[in-house]
């Protein structure tokens, strides 16, 4: 996205379309829209969600050489696909053992950010079918759960081995949400949801200009209200 087109989204006031927002932060409009619009896709599809927030880092020793940061599909679309692929064969796993396993789409949003004083990182956040998933899984103890699935994939995002990725993906305190329908204290995990993943949308410390994209999301158009 330029500049000039950037300044047409740019939120002029807080709350955004009655929903609360991070602040002191320039937001984007278009991306706040957005992120509304991939939570309400996700609760299209389940009743019961499970959201989990995290950061991909790259390790310090990455030069121009192995990566270049201004393509941003050279890593976080090989992070989406492995992901993908992952939850999609421990679901093929279970019932084979005759195990309960509810499809599981994967939803999910991402932001680049880094500038002169930052380091190039990703904000990620993805949405599962809480019947299918309830749990992350015990930081630092690799075994067949999320957290470890999360760290293998950006291990093969960045090839290289899975033992040097556990300190390069950050799972930040408070980080998973369970939205449910038809629950007492639905609207207050979405509202609380929607302001966390706000943060996506900040302007500060994005690239625009030159073809470099700094968000993506599965989202699709028609969960996108105006």
């Amino acid at each position: 996205m330029s500049k000039t087109k950037l300044n047409d989204h740019l939120l002029s006031k807080i709350p955004f379309n009655e929903l609360e927002v991070v602040e002191n932060y320039e937001l984007n409009s278009r991306y706040l829209k957005n992120n509304k619009g991939l939570i309400d896709q996700a609760l299209s599809q389940y009743p019961r969600i499970m959201a989990i927030r995290f950061d991909l880092h790259f390790p310090r020793c990455y030069s121009d050489i192995d990566y270049d940061h201004s393509n941003v599909q050279f890593v976080i679309t090989p992070f989406l696909k492995s992901l993908t692929a992952k939850l999609i064969s421990n679901i093929k796993r279970r019932r084979k053992k005759n195990k309960r396993a509810a499809d599981c789409r994967l939803n999910y949003i991402w932001v680049k950010e880094g500038d002169n004083d930052t380091a190039a990182h990703y904000h990620v956040v993805i949405l599962l079918n809480n019947d299918t998933y309830n749990t992350l899984g015990k930081y630092g103890v690799f075994g067949d759960n999320l957290y470890t699935k999360i760290v293998e994939a950006w291990a093969t995002a960045l090839k290289i081995e899975v033992y040097d990725t556990r300190d390069l993906t950050h799972f930040p305190q408070n980080n998973i949400y369970y939205l449910k329908k038809n629950t007492v204290d639905f609207e207050a995990v979405y509202l609380s949801l929607y302001k966390r993943i706000s943060y996506f949308a900040k302007v500060e410390t994005k690239s625009y200009g030159n073809n470099q994209r700094n968000y993506g999301s599965s989202c699709k158009k028609r969960y996108i209200c105006n």
